[in-house]
């Protein structure tokens, strides 16, 4: 029996997750629908099913963050405005941290983003996301630090661009600023990485960057992709 709390759940891929931790739900299994203002979300949640419970969270908000009962978090929010990402994207992981380790948390994924290492500063597409959402990489790096320093158990995840493609693709897993042949992935695979590394004690402590591309001859997809993602 464990609860998992999914911080940004309104989002795209927030959503993504919460839908595949409901695929897999054991008996007495709980996800929590992380967001700001639940009632928006009744419908939405109603729509997925299983034993997911509206669950009010403000990341940017110290105050307002309760993660009593929870064993793990993942963090899939990210700023929706221009001049959010300092509140949102870093802030909000240094709180989110705070609230964890006042509470049972065992395991916290942050899903962050390809090329938010600073070594990248000068990759154009790194300029334009910093530029078109204020500093939003920096932010977010910012935010990679402050989970690398504090005591608990995590896993980072960089994505490429996120699509909504459903094609079963060969998921590319390299450790930080790795060599990827691919730039982009959906975030339904970007969902079965992150419930992956949930329960998965090579995962813990680890930083990997992930995009996906069309399988070669004898390249494994799906579930056996991702068993062997995390060695």
């Amino acid at each position: 029996m464990t609860t998992t709390l999914v911080l940004g759940a309104g989002g795209a891929t927030g959503r993504k997750v919460v839908e595949k931790l409901v695929a897999k739900q054991g008996k007495g299994d709980q996800v929590l629908f992380g967001v700001r203002s639940p009632d928006k979300y009744k419908d939405a949640i109603s729509s997925i099913g299983g034993n997911v419970k509206a669950s009010k969270q403000d990341v940017s908000d110290p105050e307002g963050l309760d993660f009593a009962g929870v064993d793990s978090v993942v963090f899939a929010c990210s700023t929706s405005t221009y001049r959010g990402a300092h509140s949102v994207d870093y802030l909000g992981v240094v709180n989110s941290i705070a609230a964890s380790n006042k509470s049972s948390v065992k395991h916290f994924v942050l899903i962050s983003s390809r090329l938010v290492d600073p070594v990248n500063r000068w990759h154009p597409i790194r300029i334009i996301l910093n530029l078109v959402k204020w500093k939003l990489m920096d932010h977010k790096f910012s935010g990679e630090n402050a989970l690398k320093s504090s005591s608990l158990s995590y896993t980072i995840i960089r994505p490429g661009g996120l699509t909504d493609s459903t094609s079963d693709l060969y998921i590319e897993a390299v450790p930080a600023e790795g060599e990827l042949k691919g730039t982009s992935i959906s975030r339904s695979e970007v969902a079965d990485v992150v419930i992956s590394s949930l329960c998965n004690s090579k995962a813990f402590g680890k930083i990997i960057e992930v995009v996906s591309r069309e399988r070669e001859e004898g390249e494994k997809g799906g579930g056996d992709r991702l068993k062997e993602i995390f060695v």
